[in-house]
């Protein structure tokens, strides 16, 4: 089995992951984003500290970035995927 030698940007390019060009598309994301994160504190427990706080939003936002770069731009299913098992 060959090994890729190639940077984090290269290696995303040829595996033809299309970053969202579309200014329509980056608000729908970062809307998406918003309203995971507003839900999920809404059902979170109280005292949450902010290294808590932190990683939630990091995982929340790794998710739909990946969920994008898989292909998925419907905001509903993006907030799904986001917040699966949280």
């Amino acid at each position: 089995m060959q090994t890729e030698n190639c940077s984090a940007y290269t290696c995303i390019k040829k595996r033809n992951h299309q970053p969202a060009s579309d200014p329509q598309q980056v608000s729908s994301i970062g809307a998406a984003f918003e309203q995971a994160w507003l839900k999920f504190t809404a059902a979170a427990p109280a005292g949450m500290d902010l290294f808590a706080e932190a990683s939630i939003r990091q995982l929340i936002a790794v998710r739909i970035i990946r969920a994008t770069q898989s292909g998925e731009l419907d905001r509903d299913a993006l907030i799904t995927l986001a917040l699966h098992g949280l």
